[in-house]
């Protein structure tokens, strides 16, 4: 099967005149499954916030509101290969950095769905009350860490204000930039990376002397459901 790039699919629509300006991102997103690859919206949703579900082995996290240099930065790491997942495997070897930087953009400029953020969605099954409970411990932990087990506050470098999705996202100190919002992220999501991080399984902060590994080495099982539970309540 032929597989085309998003420059393709433009010259294609404008040579057969069937959009009178060029397409959007998101009608590109939406349609480029039928050229070889799949849509950004089969795993993500048409606005970066996919349904937290346990359908699938993987929870597909919440893009909406991302900051715009770190979706760069993620979406050219798939492409060269140097961060891999089953899902993402080859799925942008034939996108221009341009394009790349399209996707991003467009998902850095959508918001997410307040009740994504809803606990009682989650698919660890639990009552409110624990939910409740687990909200509380997982912010102590994300602002104040525990000294006396080598655990670092996770405010220290994730602030956990609401994604936006507001163009700011362009601006800022470089290591700033390159530091994922993850406030209102899938608790599902946020439990599968810190797990995968204290695993070494994922490797996606190397360049960042694996800040992400060393953090999350004193994790206990609790505490990322604490954690996860947290980041997914703020609003």
């Amino acid at each position: 099967m032929t597989r085309f790039t998003l420059t393709a699919c433009i010259m294609l629509a404008t040579s057969a005149n069937v959009w009178a300006d060029q397409p959007s991102t998101q009608q590109l997103i939406e349609q480029v499954r039928k050229n070889g690859h799949y849509s950004c919206i089969e795993c993500h949703g048409a606005k970066g916030t996919p349904p937290i579900t346990d359908k699938y082995a993987k929870q597909s996290p919440i893009l909406a509101g991302q900051k715009y240099q770190y979706l760069v930065q993620q979406l050219q790491h798939f492409k060269d290969g140097s961060r891999y997942t089953k899902e993402m495997g080859k799925q942008l070897i034939d996108y221009s950095d341009a394009e790349i930087k399209r996707i991003a953009d467009y998902f850095s400029n959508q918001v997410i769905d307040k009740k994504l953020t809803d606990p009682t969605i989650d698919t660890l099954k639990h009552t409110l009350a624990q939910d409740q409970q687990w909200v509380i411990k997982g912010n102590v932990l994300f602002h104040q860490g525990d000294s006396e087990r080598g655990i670092v506050a996770c405010v220290s470098c994730h602030i956990d204000t609401p994604n936006t999705g507001q163009k700011l996202n362009h601006a800022g100190h470089d290591a700033v930039k390159l530091v994922p919002n993850i406030a209102g992220q899938h608790a599902r999501y946020v439990r599968m990376t810190l797990n995968a991080y204290q695993k070494a399984q994922r490797t996606t902060d190397n360049n960042q002397q694996k800040a992400m590994q060393h953090a999350t080495k004193a994790l206990s099982a609790d505490d990322i459901k604490n954690l996860a539970a947290y980041i997914q309540s703020i609003q």
